[in-house]
């Protein structure tokens, strides 16, 4: 899972025509001044009250300065596109901080009060000079490999993908289907240089088996899925992840008795949610998939990174706060989801809160592959013990323990920390050697 970072997500829907946008270019100039000024109950004023809802102005100085404190000072502001929707007007628009960039969506009424205040992405400095250094693995051999983009999914829910296969297959091949872990992950379950998801799918292809990733639903439908009073774990993962396969069971050329998934993280976590279907698979993968409850993995990430950065502990005691608080179940589901973590809502949290992938588990009678990395500060080896626990009496599970490998993957060495998605590395050879074998070795 990746790290938690407490920010704003509020979404005040109304339906009314916009006006002239340069009122709004000018409510976007007060809004920064604002926030650099730390004026938040001043602030709180320019959003929309419709419906008798109120944005506190302590969620707006959380959002504030958990950037600061990530970003240092804000410096610029540039505008990347503006749109109109259901009749107000949307800007996405970029700002600049010291050391990285805050990538937003905001809307507006037609009297020109905030309707929408969004997050949709956050990217420092380094990494997007970092993403530029990502090269394939070596083991990688591309003339070997087909790459075909396709589309798959219910409507509204369209999702784009790549399915890469082995060149010049004589007889149907075997087919993976990588399951996201948590956030708006894109296809290659990118984390600055580091591609994942896609170093996976070539090293697979070039050894004779089909991988299909996607853009998850989060990350093309982020409007969407944030303004689901209803949104659940199903919908963030589950439900697209059956698709999948059910794309895949018909497509020329795959083995439809052979359609393995693989689950990373939170998708792992869901795998057995995800195998219950109405086409049988033929295995699946839970790589570095959390035994315990998610929000007890946050607890511990946070205790983790606020023991490594003594200087930072007070916002990790911050964020963990919110999840301490969450598991005494102080809401309900009439409880507005701004005021919930990540800005989900109730439903999705009742649900996977009262989830047990462990006893989920034992009920599966298919073949199952543990992948986990000693390295992994994110799920860690207690969790790899809660699994061969659970599953001590299955003989379906297979558990393989990578020595120094972390959380995507990616052997290492020295004690985890998040700086470790900063190094231009892949997913090492070994995990794509185990994934073959097990794969293949499948009845």
């Amino acid at each position: 899972m990746k790290k938690a970072v407490a920010l704003l997500v509020v979404v005040l829907c109304a339906t009314v025509v916009f006006s002239q946008s340069k009122e709004n270019k000018a409510v976007l100039e007060k809004v920064m001044q604002l926030n650099t000024q730390q004026e938040f109950k001043q602030l709180a004023k320019l959003f929309d009250t419709a419906k008798g809802r109120q944005v506190p102005p302590y969620l707006l100085y959380r959002a504030w300065n958990d950037v600061v404190d990530k970003f240092g000072n804000y410096k610029t502001t540039k505008t990347l596109k503006t749109e109109v929707k259901n009749g107000q007007e949307f800007v996405i628009e970029e700002f600049e901080f010291d050391s990285g960039y805050v990538k937003m969506k905001i809307g507006f009424s037609a009297n020109h009060m905030i309707t929408t205040y969004m997050l949709k992405e956050m990217t420092s400095k380094a990494d997007r000079q970092l993403e530029e250094k990502y090269r394939l693995p070596a083991y990688v051999t591309v003339k070997n490999v087909q790459a075909t983009s396709v589309e798959f999914g219910k409507a509204p829910f369209i999702l784009k993908g790549e399915l890469t296969m082995p060149k010049n297959a004589k007889t149907d091949v075997p087919v993976v289907v990588i399951v996201h872990g948590s956030g708006p992950g894109d296809m290659n379950g990118k984390q600055g240089p580091q591609q994942p998801y896609r170093d996976i799918a070539y090293g697979l292809a070039s050894k004779g088996i089909a991988v299909l990733r996607y853009d998850k639903r989060t990350n093309t439908y982020a409007d969407e899925c944030a303004e689901d009073d209803y949104f659940t774990v199903n919908e963030e993962t589950v439900y697209d992840a059956q698709e999948a396969v059910r794309f895949l069971h018909t497509y020329k050329g795959i083995d439809a008795k052979r359609i393995i998934v693989i689950g990373h993280s939170l998708g792992g976590m869901m795998l057995p949610r995800i195998a219950d279907m109405e086409i049988p698979l033929a295995g699946v993968v839970f790589m570095a998939a959390p035994a315990k409850r998610l929000s007890d993995k946050i607890i511990e990430q946070m205790d983790y990174l606020a023991g490594l950065y003594p200087d930072k502990k007070e916002s990790y005691e911050k964020q963990k706060d919110e999840f301490v608080r969450l598991q005494r179940h102080w809401y309900d589901t009439n409880t507005n989801k701004r005021y919930l973590p990540f800005g989900v809502g109730a439903r999705y949290w009742d649900d996977i809160e009262s989830y047990s992938q462990t006893e989920a588990a034992k009920k599966m009678k298919l073949p199952m592959l543990f992948l986990q990395g000693s390295r992994d500060y994110q799920v860690n080896n207690q969790d790899f013990e809660l699994w061969k626990e659970a599953l001590k009496s299955s003989p379906n599970a297979t558990f393989r323990l990578l020595n120094g490998h972390t959380h995507n993957m990616i052997a290492g060495t020295g004690k985890p920390c998040p700086e470790d998605y900063n190094i231009p590395a892949n997913v090492s050879l070994q995990v794509v050697d185990e994934l073959t074998q097990w794969i293949k070795g499948l009845k």
